[in-house]
């Protein structure tokens, strides 16, 4: 596929329509293979063609807005195996832009204003948990919860609700007040209730996660090692995801 993509695009003309939104598909299964295969080369190529589809993108450009929602991705995925925080920063910078954008014009389909919320809040709540910084994680908390409802409902519904859970976590933390260690029990108990068994497993670690938590009223070792071990038993995810991620 790679291959067939690389000939079309060097087959297009520089200004031919179609460029950009093929360069960003070439960048999107790169980031696909990075996701199957750990190669950082795939990765890193996947970001130069994100930016070569950018510079070849003007705004008015139909595929500019998930140009730009992609690229944000795959600086957040960079900054989860790498650490350089300058990935975040470049993601939450390309991110507000488009949502100044989004506001100013009314333009875009709901759709993408519902994942560039999604792409937003993950980027703010990375930053937050690594800086620290609680102002970044109330953000992230903010955007999540005035778009709960509508995100719930999306392909974007499952991550964007761990994040909501993570985040409150994350705060309370910080904060020490149950409110969010409430609100984290709350939202991650919903997405284990409604979600079918395929998309339960990243659910069942975060769930873990909130009850190994200590100082919340509800911390219990017994019930997050169940939850660990419905995680490792969940067959809809390849054995060797789930042993890494309940390790």
């Amino acid at each position: 596929a790679t291959q067939t993509y690389w000939k079309i695009i060097h087959g297009l003309p520089d200004g031919h329509p179609e460029k950009p939104g093929m360069i960003s598909d070439l960048a999107w299964i790169l980031a696909i293979r990075f996701n199957e295969t750990g190669d950082i080369g795939d990765l890193n190529a996947a970001l130069d063609l994100d930016r070569d589809a950018m510079f070849a993108a003007p705004t008015s450009h139909l595929h500019y807005n998930s140009i730009i929602l992609r690229t944000a991705s795959h600086l957040c995925i960079r900054f989860e195996n790498l650490r350089s925080v300058a990935e975040l920063e470049e993601a939450i910078s390309l991110l507000d832009h488009l949502k100044a954008l989004i506001s100013d014009n009314h333009r875009g389909r709901h759709a993408s204003k519902l994942e560039l919320v999604h792409r937003l809040s993950i980027a703010l709540f990375l930053r937050g948990r690594h800086k620290d910084d609680i102002g970044d994680i109330d953000r992230a908390i903010e955007e999540l919860t005035q778009y709960k409802d509508e995100l719930a409902q999306s392909q974007f519904g499952s991550e964007g609700l761990r994040t909501l859970a993570l985040s409150h976590l994350t705060r309370f933390r910080r904060a020490r007040d149950n409110k969010d260690a409430n609100c984290a029990l709350s939202v991650v108990t919903e997405l284990l209730n409604t979600a079918p068994p395929y998309e339960q497993y990243q659910s069942l670690i975060v769930a873990a996660e909130i009850y190994l938590e200590e100082g919340t009223p509800y911390h219990d070792v017994t019930i997050a090692l169940q939850y660990l071990a419905d995680a490792v038993a969940n067959g809809h995810k390849d054995i060797r995801s789930r042993i890494q991620g309940a390790k």
